[in-house]
């Protein structure tokens, strides 16, 4: 069966094809500004998938709407991780995100899951809604960059490329669930016996991080043996996967945990928290640990080397996998 896979956009009731996605600046690429493309409206034979974060937005006058012409929505649950540990994020995020998501289970035709974890969590809070949803499994891709591989990383502090000392990478938004402080802790262990190893964080200011802010900010080894990178472009962090001596990723808890995911593809070592759905998503690569300051000191003592990287799984098996299991869902 022939697909056709567009962007499209909503405001209040109507729909927008778009010609293309522009560029993001991540991207590395040239930047252009988004058209705003041509008003349509979705029917009968249309899916619209739902895959991103949406629930600061109001879609369902524009869904009800296409719903109403036959076209099917469908839409990705990455995590129920605001319902189930709320002080984690933000206030108020918990009624928001526990409203979009009954919102969506009420119109959605297949409801997709990263990992297994996540869609039995979801079985089991539909189940508790006394609904009927179609749940299938869609794990993520790693090979996020298709260009080739830098040479040498154009604005990453000289001292990250001197090859003086591991550095180990955290990536991922500074937020209370990735445990940056307890990471941070155990370097100030290994700083004070003298250890050369080197970290940084790569990630932008979350919530409810003042304090590890401030810390980082007035840190004494800042821009000697610690960093932070608000932010990096896709060809930036991919060399850093292959040049790095290590991620480590001592998340609380996750939806799928991609970084792992991505790190092993290229060849990195990974130290990642001992996790069910973190399994999932590194198999046999990861070191895991319990996220104990003593137990990540032990690792970073003794950090394993770099090995042939992995198979992994790319964005387009997983395209294949969405496309099959919408074709035999509305065969």
């Amino acid at each position: 069966m022939d697909v056709r896979v567009a962007p499209v956009r909503f405001e209040g009731e109507r729909w927008y094809l778009l010609p293309g996605l522009a560029p993001h600046p991540l991207e590395g690429a040239v930047t252009t500004r988004q058209e705003q493309g041509i008003e349509f409206l979705p029917g009968e034979g249309d899916h619209l998938l739902m895959f991103d974060a949406s629930w600061y937005l109001e879609p369902w006058p524009a869904i009800d709407r296409a719903l109403e012409q036959g076209a099917q929505v469908h839409a990705m649950v990455h995590d129920l991780l605001p319902i189930e540990q709320p002080v984690w994020f933000r206030p108020g995020l918990q009624q928001r995100f526990g409203c979009h998501l009954d919102a969506l289970l009420g119109r959605v035709g297949v409801l997709f899951a990263p990992s297994v974890h996540v869609q039995q969590r979801l079985a089991e809070y539909v189940n508790r809604k006394g609904l009927s949803v179609e749940l299938k499994l869609l794990p993520h891709g790693g090979d996020f960059f298709a260009g080739e591989p830098l040479r040498s990383p154009h604005g990453l502090p000289t001292s990250l490329q001197t090859g003086q000392g591991p550095i180990f990478l955290v990536t991922g938004t500074l937020e209370p669930r990735k445990q940056h402080a307890l990471i941070l802790d155990a370097f100030d262990e290994l700083w004070n016996s003298l250890h050369p190893a080197k970290l940084l964080f790569v990630g932008r200011s979350g919530w409810k991080v003042d304090a590890l802010i401030d810390r980082i900010d007035h840190h004494p080894r800042l821009h000697d043996r610690l960093f932070h990178l608000q932010q990096i472009d896709d060809a930036m962090l991919d060399w850093l996967y292959r040049n790095v001596d290590g991620l480590i990723y001592l998340s609380r808890a996750e939806g799928f945990g991609l970084p792992v995911l991505e790190a092993s593809m290229r060849g990195c070592p990974v130290i990642a928290t001992d996790l069910p759905v973190l399994r999932e998503a590194g198999g046999n690569w990861p070191l895991y640990i319990q996220p104990r300051q003593e137990a990540l000191t032990q690792a970073l003592m003794h950090p394993a080397s770099r090995k042939p990287a992995s198979a992994g799984r790319t964005w387009a098996s997983t395209l294949a996998r969405l496309v099959a299991t919408l074709e035999n869902a509305y065969a």
